[in-house]
């Protein structure tokens, strides 16, 4: 009877060590499924950004009249609309200086002078964007680039992008680090970066609470490990999402590292958590039988 006792709790550490394996096995699937799903992730941003990059010439450039004149004189022009207030007579002007065989200072002084007018007008700042993101590809020599990346970092600042925006910003004081705008550009680039981490800090709060309510409240190791495993997927992946998303191939391999180290880290815990227990327990029980 004894015997048969003693067999009997010796295969139940056996029985919850192979559930352990089995359960270390899922997690090292689970990486390299996410390892998929990030390198599919990155060839499609790339594919999006090389589609934007082709079809991002703003409308009113696309669509501008043949120029009629030289393009100092409808550039001349435009500046006379523009502080009337018409804006909308002075696009296709600039359009067409634009999509002209004039020199390249004059075409790129027409798309910024088209991009700051419109980043004016609060209704318009997609139009914007595209209008200077086209700028910033086109006209890269210019020396008007750096305040384009500046004037693009403000509107997408405006809109939440924080990464691209301090993306701009970083490069501006790396390649312009003596222009007057340097040092808007380095507080804005720290704000940028403070403001990204409080918005991931805050997210992965939400998450853990998420997956606190969703557990139960008694949910042993299992639970712990599995919500240890789900809050370092999501929350690193919120950290990296926009350069997971650029195809950075360093990027991606680092993600898979901390997941992986975290993963493995809280599979020892709760290993280490389940043999205190059982050791716990033995102590215990020969305490009571002696």
């Amino acid at each position: 009877m004894t015997s048969d006792t003693t067999e009997g709790s010796s295969t139940v550490p056996e029985k919850k060590s192979r559930v352990w394996v089995a359960l270390y096995a899922l997690n090292i699937i689970l990486i390299f499924i996410l390892l998929g799903v990030m390198i599919a992730s990155g060839r499609g941003g790339r594919a999006a950004d090389a589609k934007a990059t082709a079809t991002g010439i703003p409308r009113f450039v696309s669509e501008a009249p043949a120029q009629t004149g030289s393009a100092a004189e409808n550039i001349s022009r435009a500046e006379q609309l523009l502080a009337g207030g018409d804006l909308a007579s002075a696009l296709p002007i600039l359009g067409s200086v634009v999509n002209s065989g004039s020199e390249e200072a004059l075409r790129a002084k027409a798309l910024f002078m088209a991009g700051t007018a419109i980043a004016a007008r609060s209704d318009q700042s997609d139009t914007a964007i595209q209008t200077l993101t086209y700028y910033v590809s086109q006209f890269p020599t210019q020396p008007g680039f750096p305040n384009a990346e500046y004037q693009l970092a403000l509107l997408l600042l405006e809109q939440g992008e924080f990464d691209k925006a301090q993306t701009l910003l970083t490069r501006i004081l790396r390649d312009y680090p003596d222009s007057p705008i340097a040092s808007s550009a380095a507080y804005l680039a720290a704000e940028a970066a403070n403001t990204n981490e409080r918005a991931n800090a805050r997210a992965n709060r939400r998450l853990g609470s998420a997956l606190s309510s969703l557990l139960p409240s008694q949910s042993g190791p299992l639970g712990t490990f599995l919500a240890t495993v789900l809050t370092t997927i999501v929350s690193t992946y919120l950290s990296y999402r926009e350069k997971i998303h650029k195809g950075q191939s360093s990027t991606v391999i680092l993600v898979l590292l901390l997941v992986g180290l975290a993963t493995y880290s809280a599979f020892l815990n709760v290993r280490s958590q389940q043999e205190d227990s059982r050791a716990l327990v033995a102590s215990v029980a020969q305490n009571g039988r002696r």
